[in-house]
């Protein structure tokens, strides 16, 4: 439709184009092919352009030496293809299988857990959402709080290292052909405290899944391999559409046969905190007539399921009353975000950061207006239907999500990661008709304290008017 309007191409709608195609690419022939890449290939009407940074010591390319590259590249024969890959297989070899030597059951869950006779810990929850998806997660404690200073960089990229360099003896292409009409994916995950596996997949291709599964973790890269070496910490979730018939074989034979050290380790404590007290700075960046303003509070948390919906609940109304007031009633600015955050590990902190974008000759007036309705919330509580509001929201998200079985499955990873009890999760709903004011009241005035925060704006380079720092 853009090319209709912008170039007057003809419009035959997607009926028509597919009987096109019925009726012209069979008559296709290679030397039409051929003749019209020699056509359009050719080094007639040909732009080469390079990109580099600007700066001393790094000369630009010249001219003469790049035309001799493209003209010698031209020239060289190239062989044609030949696919090695056809016929091949994950695996040549399957391992030999461990045993489950322990069952256990969360009835009112509906999650099964087996031990394996290699440590390995598996989590299981059949589900009947999706007819054709089965989605998992696994995680050790470690992660890069475990890699000295020097090694920081490269166990934080060894993740993403693995994700592109191929699997077994397949390269990243050729893996892509060998699971060709398969749907199974996994990739290995690094985080600060942990390491694991994440990944997804269906019900006919479960093999190829745990397949997947098992040569992730036979990847060799310093920091990545001492990570995966020992799988005998790893707990595994798995949810979706499976039988636990059918998974048992093969949890057996592909995690039961991973090899383990049996080390006692966890995460470390690196001691990374947020600054306290009041903290502003200003910085002035770019060309765009907008301002950024960040305003993050950051302290101690209670990490239980109580603190967390009401830390939650708080987040909503602020981001509503923010919503309203900044961009309805001021029209200052597109969108405010008040996302909050909080984690266990490696300490029980929270975040509640405010963010929004505006005029920078408003910015002032803007963050003081934050402040002012923050204050307000203090001094007042949320209104009886602002706390319907969060409370029917909650209820109406936890009917959708918990039939998804992504959701499921990470809110039950996350009970397994913190030692929590997994049926608390089942239980959601109960404590979000309990939800009040007084809850959202108490977490105003405890996590967003006006004597601990990191205030940041970023202003244009050449504002217009050169504001104060705010507030």
């Amino acid at each position: 439709m853009v090319r209709n309007f912008t170039q007057k191409e003809t419009l035959p709608g997607p009926a028509l184009e597919y009987a096109l195609h019925l009726r012209f690419v069979p008559e296709m022939t290679l030397a039409e092919i051929n003749k019209a890449a020699a056509m359009w290939m050719g080094d007639r009407s040909r732009v080469v352009l390079v990109s580099g940074p600007e700066k001393p010591g790094v000369a630009p390319v010249e001219e003469a030496k790049l035309a001799a590259v493209v003209a010698g590249v031209g020239a060289k024969p190239i062989a044609a293809y030949v696919d090695t890959v056809a016929g091949m297989t994950l695996m040549d070899k399957v391992p030999e299988p461990g045993k489950v030597v322990k069952t256990g059951r969360q009835e009112g869950a509906g999650i099964t857990e087996w031990e394996l006779s290699n440590g390995v810990k598996v989590v299981l929850k059949p589900t009947d959402f999706k007819q054709d998806e089965i989605v998992f997660r696994a995680m050790s404690p470690g992660g890069t709080s475990l890699a000295s200073d020097a090694e920081y960089i490269p166990a934080s990229t060894a993740a993403q290292v693995m994700s592109v360099t191929g699997l077994g003896k397949f390269s990243t292409m050729d893996l892509r052909k060998v699971l060709a009409g398969k749907i199974a994916s996994v990739r290995p995950v690094i985080a600060e405290t942990e390491e694991g596996l994440i990944g997804s997949g269906s019900p006919k291709d479960l093999e190829t899944l745990f397949q997947l599964i098992y040569l992730n973790m036979e990847k060799s890269l310093a920091f990545y391999k001492d990570r995966f070496a020992d799988a005998s910490d790893f707990t595994f979730v798995f949810v979706g559409t499976f039988s636990l018939d059918t998974m048992r074989p093969l949890v057996e034979r592909y995690l039961g046969s991973l090899p383990t050290l049996h080390r006692k380790e966890s995460w470390k404590n690196v001691g990374m905190r947020p600054p306290t007290g009041i903290v502003q700075k200003m910085v002035r960046k770019g060309m765009e007539p907008q301002s950024r303003a960040a305003i993050v509070f950051t302290g101690p948390f209670q990490y239980d399921q109580a603190h967390r919906i009401a830390m939650r609940a708080l987040g909503v109304v602020l981001d509503t009353r923010l919503r309203e007031v900044l961009r309805e009633d001021l029209s200052g600015t597109y969108g405010v975000s008040v996302p909050p955050s909080y984690t266990k590990v490696p300490e029980e902190r929270y975040s509640f950061a405010i963010n929004f974008g505006c005029d920078p000759k408003r910015t002032e007036e803007l963050v003081k207006t934050v402040f002012a309705e923050i204050a307000a919330l203090q001094a007042k509580g949320p209104t009886e239907k602002q706390v319907n509001d969060v409370r029917e929201s909650f209820l109406k998200d936890f009917e959708t999500n918990s039939k998804q079985n992504s959701y499921v499955m990470s809110q039950i990873y996350l009970r397994y990661q913190t030692g929590e009890d997994v049926n608390e999760f089942f239980r959601l709903p109960e404590l979000y008709k309990k939800l009040d004011g007084a809850a959202i009241h108490a977490a105003a005035r405890e996590y967003l304290k006006a004597d601990n925060y990191v205030q940041v704006i970023l202003y244009p380079d050449k504002p217009a008017t050169a504001p104060a720092a705010a507030r």
